[in-house]
């Protein structure tokens, strides 16, 4: 139930954004996922290829027809790192596995499993070592890697539902469809919250309770997930409303929108960064569509 609008104050602390682009090497500037490797490796996602960045140059790896060592298909869409293998989920539905020493590539098809299915691959979470695999529409999944088998997630409730986000809470998941979110172990599932007038696309924990991303606005809700108000944002800032990504760094929590720019909430205050021609640190482009955090706080 929505009950009114939490109050924040405005921030007008300012940040450098060093951007990265294709004049610094990459195939293209649409990063769709970000992962760290065991190596110190940054990789990033494109419709491109797959990106190595050391720091200063990038390794690119794509699909090669004919040559079933390379990516199933070059349009990354999620990624995950998990005992010294890069887990490459794409477009196509296709999941990569790849030694993160050697660069050698084995493929999981989803099809031979369910030969139906024809959907990307949305996102991909380390949960009590297994790999669960989110698909645009297609269900959610779990590899397992020390047997190597993959099997189809049924989570009841969940069913029929698109899952937008899939979070780590404490020993639990929380999975947020358009108009629910969920709490679940894999064995047993509980429904924490249902609205049908929210469209959601994330959620993130904030102190005590939770901050829910929507194609509305962004939301909070207390921990027992009872009662729900908007949260004010800066004003009279177009698409800022539009909230596509959530990430927590300590007691930061950095807010993508979809084209409004991005946000950081800070002891109580927000603070809204936008691309600006006239700044050469500046962000490099208004729409947000995922966000990491580093080792180093990046």
């Amino acid at each position: 139930m929505l009950i009114g609008r939490s109050a924040f104050g405005v921030s007008q602390n300012p940040i450098r954004f060093q951007n990265v682009t294709v004049q610094n090497g990459l195939s293209m500037g649409t990063i769709t996922a970000f992962q760290k490797d065991k190596n110190g490796y940054m990789w990033m996602g494109t419709a491109e290829g797959l990106h190595r960045f050391d720091g200063k140059y990038f390794k690119i790896l794509k699909h090669q027809e004919n040559n079933t060592s390379s990516l199933s298909d070059s349009y990354i869409k999620a990624l995950v790192s998990l005992d010294g293998r890069m887990y490459i989920g794409n477009n196509l539905g296709g999941l990569d596995i790849m030694d993160e020493d050697s660069y050698n590539i084995k493929h999981v098809s989803l099809k031979k499993l369910v030969p139906a299915f024809d959907n990307e691959i949305r996102q991909l979470v380390e949960y009590a070592g297994n790999i669960v695999i989110n698909t645009d529409g297609g269900g959610l999944f779990r590899f397992d890697p020390s047997t190597e088998l993959l099997s189809k997630l049924v989570i009841p409730g969940i069913d029929n539902q698109r899952v937008k986000r899939i979070v780590k809470d404490g020993s639990d998941l929380l999975i947020v469809t358009n108009t629910r979110v969920f709490r679940t172990n894999l064995v047993t599932t509980s429904l924490l919250l249902r609205d049908d007038n929210l469209k959601l696309n994330s959620i993130v924990k904030y102190g005590e309770d939770y901050l829910l991303g929507s194609s509305f606005g962004l939301y909070l809700v207390e921990d027992n997930f009872g009662e729900i108000s908007r949260v004010y944002l800066p004003a009279n800032k177009r698409l800022v409303n539009t909230i596509t990504s959530l990430k927590a760094q300590g007691d930061v929590i950095w807010i993508g929108t979809d084209g409004g720019g991005l946000l950081k909430l800070e002891d109580g205050k927000i603070k809204l960064y936008k691309y600006n021609p006239l700044r050469q640190f500046s962000l490099v482009n208004n729409k947000v569509r995922e966000l990491y955090t580093d080792d180093e706080g990046i």
